[in-house]
């Protein structure tokens, strides 16, 4: 019996040593967040897209940006993140069970409230400015569109 005990505990620690505590230095931008709207900053129009289902998770350093109308479709990126900015990279769809696909085309993200460009490298990356970022609400713009999420 005292064997079977020592080898248990020995076989938890082994496993324990193992594993690799991975945190993320994020902050407030972890999290899930409703897209809820957009400005065109060139007219000063608002568009509400509540009603578009686009949420964004973001956790270590993948985003994920789903559209619920069709849950079978999401947009995975990598990124990284200072305190004035969030660059989107390497842009892959996630086909729901098929095939994953690298996204070459910078139009394909649109529809996620993502205007993303091409780098030197001939890959779709966004450059994203941080207006607003805290615990309930954050405000990305691009130039060209800013952002608005709530945190969900």
């Amino acid at each position: 019996m005292r064997r079977t005990i020592y080898a248990m505990l020995l076989a938890c620690i082994s496993f324990m040593s193992a594993c690799e505590l991975h945190t993320s230095n994020n902050g407030d931008f972890d999290g899930y967040w409703q897209f809820c709207q957009i400005d065109t900053l060139s007219t000063g129009r608002s568009g509400d897209v509540r009603e578009s289902r686009v949420f964004w998770s973001v956790q270590a350093k993948l985003l994920e940006i789903n559209n619920l109308t069709y849950p079978d479709r999401s947009v995975l990126f990598h990124f990284s993140r200072d305190s004035q900015t969030v660059q989107l990279k390497d842009p892959v769809a996630n086909l729901g069970g098929r095939s994953d696909s690298i996204i070459s085309s910078p139009s394909t993200l649109a529809q996620y409230g993502v205007m993303a460009t091409f780098n030197a490298d001939h890959k779709v990356e966004a450059l994203l400015h941080i207006d607003q970022l805290d615990g309930d609400d954050m405000i990305l713009s691009n130039g060209q569109y800013r952002l608005h999420f709530r945190r969900y």
